[in-house]
């Protein structure tokens, strides 16, 4: 006499039972209402219910279904991975096709880590390959129609889609398939924008088809939703069946516009601006994509290839903007659009320091301008190229002859005959290059009124850019000082652009390389730390920390010179090991500093990775350039071995063979201060008169006419003035030659033993650096802090400690202590 429920409710009443209740979507009013009188019937019944939204009872706990686990490595634990391979080989597959472990992670990452469609994309390789069901994925849900299994339903991703989304309302049909056009996380304010209603109304919606599990919330400050993959390809099947996915594609690229315009006008300096393009290119992309494809909306697909460009850079991506630039000059429908773009797809590449490239495009934007009848622009981009060659040639893997060149410039002066823009153009050309009038100190003052009249920010900044460097090798370091502060201050009213982004780069550059070859090193650190901030080196961080590398080496900051090392060779391999030789002093600064601290192995390293990084190493050495020498020399005076120094320090410093490169006046004051300490370490015969030259060399380096002034004091026996220049390195920011400073003090006037005697000659025997250690371990100080003061590893101080307690014939410190005593050594 009683019902199925009723007896149901009274056979569990007193059990302690899970029920499982599997599918409840399709049925959710109905198991709403019998799990809640169930469970206030029978107390000790517990209920997991699956579903594709929640049941929405008191008490209800709900526990998301994440996708399978993708892991990071190849060696992390990866569900997602494991099914596949698992799947794969029971449908046929061999452990051959199964061998790239990465693109498989590949693929289960595409398919959102859902275990059916892993399932059924695994049961493909057999008949497509691994690469194959890679390449078809984007082709959609047809390749995942079929699958193993009897029930029709799980048998295909869009029948098990389909089930769901005939259970949502038609305004949520409305809402899921207008978001799936979004390729990643949208706002609620970016869904009302396609939708077209108010943010409020789309948000109810976009709730109940997160319960619903066809889109997932990801919390934030800002909540973002997202389609999987799987479900954005059935939503455009259904797009297309209703013939609205043209117009939904097309409502997307306008928002993606709308948006990089917004981002374009907003202060792109910050971590937020950075957040905001990361959470949009990837939209513009996909909308980029479809307007390429569709020959109606090419127009559309130009402007936002190069507002996308535009982004990117700023973004600190000029890889990619130079390549969004090529392919919006591809699909321009004007001649003049097409140039326009190809000469900033040129610019994008130099900044990347692939001259070679930049100076291809720049080709090809002439010859499309010349094919139209624009001779001007022809005459300026071949112009231009011959500035780019010779402004950046050690960005550039080719070599240019002279003659090309000229001829280029010919060419360029008969198409724009007429034109004073080309005028100048051509003789800012002559004035970068050695090509007759190159380098003269006053056609380049000519040259820079000539630029200036035309009002092109980028021609004028090449006109000062060959002033300053005539006047360096005219070895007027005062001058050139000036031009580059003239120069920054016109760059500063330039806005940061694909146009103007190497310039600002250059000229900060060269801000750091006067200060540099004037030796103020906290003015060259702020100028190197301004350029490794510059927005569009975000991740370009070898070029954008190569003069810090160069500074901190020579100024003795040796845990910043290690830090940044790590992070240029990352940056550079990343970027594909582009041959660019004017990386290559801070490479070998690298290396300096690993031979300083004593580490042979990763000098030889770091000496490799420079040839490896020139265009012509085998011309590393020689009459053009002296910084390996200088370095060199560096590394052997601070091993005590004054001899190596001199002997690789083979020109003089004022030889005039050092004046035919203008990167010379950069290490010349340097090298100069090296020659003198090595001459001095050495005793050569012409001490008075080798002092007198390097002070002339170096008289514009504070640096540089320092360490002369520290090898007269040492020469005088002036502990004073030793002192003295130790306090003035330390307020230049020059540690490293502060500490050295204060040993050579230390040792510069050893005190004679108590029988009135010179100091014993077991300490003779000893190197000069094994002298500097004995004098510390006199001190009192451990192998650490030995390590420490002398900028070496702590294995290379106990390895110099052993050997002086070896020569010195003693078996400990207090002994060898006592020695250094008797020597004079240690004081102070």
């Amino acid at each position: 006499g009683t019902t199925r429920r009723e007896s149901l409710l009274a056979t569990l009443a007193t059990r302690e039972t899970l029920l499982v209740l599997d599918n409840c979507e399709h049925l959710a009013d109905a198991v709403r209402l019998h799990v809640a009188e169930l469970l206030a019937a029978c107390p000790t019944v517990r209920v997991l219910a699956t579903s594709r939204h929640r049941l929405l009872l008191p008490g209800e706990r709900v526990v998301p279904v994440p996708g399978l686990s993708l892991g990071d490595d190849v060696g992390d634990p990866a569900d997602a991975v494991e099914l596949f391979i698992a799947r794969a080989l029971a449908g046929g597959a061999t452990d051959a096709m199964l061998a790239d472990v990465a693109m498989i992670r590949a693929v289960c990452r595409s398919l959102d880590g859902v275990a059916l469609a892993i399932e059924l994309g695994a049961s493909r390789v057999p008949s497509l390959g691994l690469d194959g069901l890679h390449r078809s994925l984007a082709s959609g849900l047809d390749l995942l129609t079929l699958g193993p299994g009897t029930d029709n339903r799980h048998r295909s991703l869009r029948a098990t889609i389909d089930w769901s989304y005939h259970l949502l309302g038609p305004t949520e049909q409305v809402v899921l398939r207008t978001c799936a056009v979004f390729a990643a996380p949208f706002s609620v304010d970016a869904a009302a924008s396609l939708v077209e209603t108010d943010g409020g109304q789309v948000l109810g919606h976009l709730g109940r088809l997160a319960d619903w599990s066809l889109v997932t919330l990801r919390p934030g400050v800002t909540s973002r939703y997202r389609v999987l993959e799987t479900v954005r390809q059935y939503a455009a099947e259904r797009s297309a069946e209703a013939g609205e996915l043209a117009e939904l594609h097309l409502r997307h690229a306008e928002w993606c516009r709308m948006e990089l315009d917004r981002l374009l006008a907003a202060d792109a300096t910050g971590e937020s601006w950075c957040r905001q393009v990361d959470e949009t290119v990837d939209d513009a992309r996909a909308a980029l994509a479809w307007a390429a494809g569709e020959p109606r909306h090419q127009n559309t697909a130009v402007e936002l290839a190069a507002r996308l460009a535009e982004v990117v850079f700023l973004r600190g991506r000029p890889s990619e903007a130079q390549q969004r630039y090529e392919q919006a000059a591809g699909l321009a429908g004007t001649p003049r659009r097409r140039h326009d773009l190809l000469v900033r797809a040129a610019r994008a590449a130099l900044l990347r320091y692939v001259g070679a490239e930049a100076i291809g495009l720049l080709h090809q934007a002439a010859g499309v301008a010349e094919a139209a009848g624009l001779d001007e622009l022809a005459a300026l981009d071949l112009a231009n190229a011959v500035t780019l060659y010779e402004r950046h040639v050690g960005t550039v893997a080719l070599r240019l002859t002279a003659e090309h060149n000229e001829s280029l410039l010919v060419r360029a002066t008969h198409l724009g005959a007429g034109s004073t823009h080309v005028a100048a153009a051509v003789a800012v050309a002559r004035s970068t290059s050695g090509l007759g009038v190159g380098h003269s100190r006053p056609f380049a003052s000519q040259v820079v009124e000539l630029a200036r009249a035309t009002g092109d920010a980028q021609l004028l900044d090449a006109a000062f850019d060959a002033r300053c460097i005539a006047e360096m090798i005219d070895v007027d370091l005062p001058a050139a000082h000036e031009t580059v502060q003239e120069r920054l201050r016109v760059m500063s009213l330039v806005p940061y652009d694909v146009a103007s982004g190497m310039d600002h780069t250059d000229a900060h550059l060269m801000g750091v390389h006067l200060d540099l070859a004037m030796g103020r090193m906290r003015s060259a650190r702020r100028h190197a730390d301004d350029l490794a901030a510059l927005p569009y080196l975000r991740e370009e961080r070898h070029v954008a920390i190569a003069r810090r590398i160069e500074v901190g080496a020579l100024a003795g900051h040796v845990d910043d010179v290690l830090r940044s090392a790590e992070a240029f060779e990352a940056g550079w391999r990343a970027a594909g090991c582009p041959k660019v030789n004017s990386h290559a002093p801070a490479t070998y600064a690298v290396a300096m500093v690993h031979g300083i601290l004593g580490d042979t192995v990763e000098q030889q390293r770091w000496r490799e990775v420079t040839r490896a990084i020139m265009v012509d190493p085998e011309r590393m050495r020689g009459d053009h350039r002296i910084w390996p020498e200088m370095m060199d020399a560096l590394v052997h005076l601070h091993h005590g071995d004054p001899d190596a120094a001199l002997r690789v320090l083979t020109p003089d410093p004022d030889d005039p063979a050092l004046y035919r490169n203008f990167n010379q006046p950069i290490w010349r004051q340097l090298y100069a201060a090296a020659w003198a300490e090595a001459s001095h370490a050495c005793g050569v015969p012409d001490l008075d008169d080798r002092l007198a030259r390097a002070a002339h060399v170096a008289r514009h380096s504070e640096l540089g006419a320092g360490i002369v002034r520290r090898v007269e004091a040492l020469r005088a026996g002036d502990d004073a003035g030793l002192v003295s220049l130790a306090a003035e390195f330390d307020a230049r920011d020059c540690p490293y030659q502060a500490a050295r400073t204060r040993l050579l003090a230390r040792l510069a006037d050893p005190v004679a033993d108590a029988s009135g005697g010179g100091p014993p000659t077991d300490a003779f025997r000893l190197t000069d650096r094994e002298r500097e250690v004995l004098a510390l371990v006199a001190a009192g100080r451990s192998n650490p802090q030995i390590a420490e003061v002398l900028y070496i590893s702590r294995k290379t101080a106990e390895h110099h400690v052993s050997r002086i307690l070896a020569k010195l014939g003693v078996t400990t410190r207090a002994e060898a202590a006592a020695t250094a005593a008797r020597a004079g050594l240690g004081r102070g």
